[in-house]
């Protein structure tokens, strides 16, 4: 719901794929010696045969160059995708068809899977033909491949993937990785609903983060994208637990799209029985809007934006309340006091709303863009 600079990303790709590498290359060593994640490691060997290399591509280059670049890794997305999505696809797209139309988006859907999947398993002609005319034998094909690619995903994760840096221990450097991502990426408030803050705090001398590192693309089907930088994005716990797994609705990658926050904003009405005490913080009667083009609905159904924000009705009469009480002679004197205090715009909106007036920084406090969108747009 709020932009996040990707710059940032950019600026700490080199020192991050520096730091991870030697991780993966050990964790390599060890599945070699032991003879395990043999299919892993091939299919690794398979995308290039120079492993360094790629390695430092899947840490640290943007997933669109990434699938550019190699094409397993185009075919490996593209299949993952499809299996992410299938549910998806076939209750809206399919479903609502008539029987010939079913048939013939069937038989484009089973040879879109048959190219894609041909890293990974082989789809006869026969199998073609039973999925053409049958969904459960779609279905049952989709199953198997599945099947197939979490084997891959276990044995990539395990030489390539989260669980590198995942594990929950204060003494292991390797986990710390993801509170030193969390840092460097800088970011105080959860970009998808820009409620909750991402905190920081120090131990033994040592930085951590409250916070969870989000991917957009989910590790259980994307493993290996689970370690690529591009494919992280802070957030706070209740997003990305909680709501995130519903695979049917699509969220703001907040480094890749720009939200246009002329086009995704907050508003209100008042109801028909409301009184001025709205206005004067002494009454709740009112509702809150979120206006905006309909390419951002998926992602606030899917964080349940309005729902939640209606539960911050109290903060929302404040703000209001503010902006009647201000009144211009009110605001001239205030002024008049912040020029002898010499302090600068931005301070005098802390001052007066909480926030900084500054869409750039709306990643720095909770409820900024609802705020600003009152004070400002209302």
């Amino acid at each position: 719901m709020i932009n996040l600079d990707i710059q940032k990303l950019f600026a700490f790709k080199d020192d991050y794929a520096e730091d991870m590498y030697p991780l993966i290359t050990a964790s390599i060593i060890d599945s070699a010696l032991k003879n395990s994640n043999f299919n892993g490691l091939k299919f690794l060997i398979d995308i290039s045969s120079d492993l360094e290399s790629l390695i430092l591509d899947i840490l640290k280059t943007p997933i669109e160059d990434l699938l550019t670049k190699y094409k397993i890794i185009n075919e490996y997305f593209s299949l993952s995708m499809l299996i992410y999505k299938h549910r998806y696809r076939i209750e809206n797209d399919c479903k609502p068809l008539h029987t010939i139309e079913r048939t013939e988006w069937r038989r484009k859907y089973i040879e879109n899977i048959r190219i894609q999947s041909q890293f990974l398993i082989n789809i006869d002609d026969a199998e073609v033909q039973r999925c053409v005319t049958n969904t459960s034998e779609l279905n049952k094909l989709v199953s198997k491949i599945k099947n197939a690619l979490i084997e891959l995903n276990k044995e990539l994760d395990s030489i390539i993937g989260y669980s590198i840096i995942s594990e929950d221990k204060e003494s292991n450097e390797e986990a710390r990785m993801r509170d030193k991502i969390m840092i460097r990426l800088d970011t105080e408030v959860c970009p998808y609903c820009n409620r909750n803050y991402i905190s920081k705090f120090t131990k033994n001398k040592k930085e951590y983060s409250t916070g969870d590192l989000d991917h957009y693309y989910p590790k259980q089907y994307f493993a290996l994208l689970s370690l690529n930088l591009f494919n992280f994005v802070p957030s706070c716990q209740i997003c990305n637990s909680k709501f995130k797994s519903n695979i049917y609705a699509e969220p703001i990658n907040p480094f890749q799209k720009v939200v246009n926050y002329d086009e995704l904003y907050f508003s209100y009405s008042i109801k028909s029985n409301s009184t001025l005490k709205v206005f004067i913080g002494e009454s709740l009667d009112f509702e809150l809007e979120m206006r905006g083009s309909k390419e951002y609905d998926s992602h606030i159904d899917l964080f349940r934006i309005k729902e939640l924000y209606n539960s911050h009705k109290i903060t929302i009469s404040e703000v209001l309340y503010k902006k009647t009480a201000y009144s211009d002679s009110y605001i001239n004197s205030i002024n008049n006091l912040f020029d002898e205090m010499k302090l600068t715009p931005s301070e005098r909106d802390l001052f007066l709303y909480g926030i900084e007036m500054d869409e750039s920084k709306f990643h720095k406090r909770p409820l900024s863009k609802l705020i600003y969108d009152l004070v400002v747009r209302n």
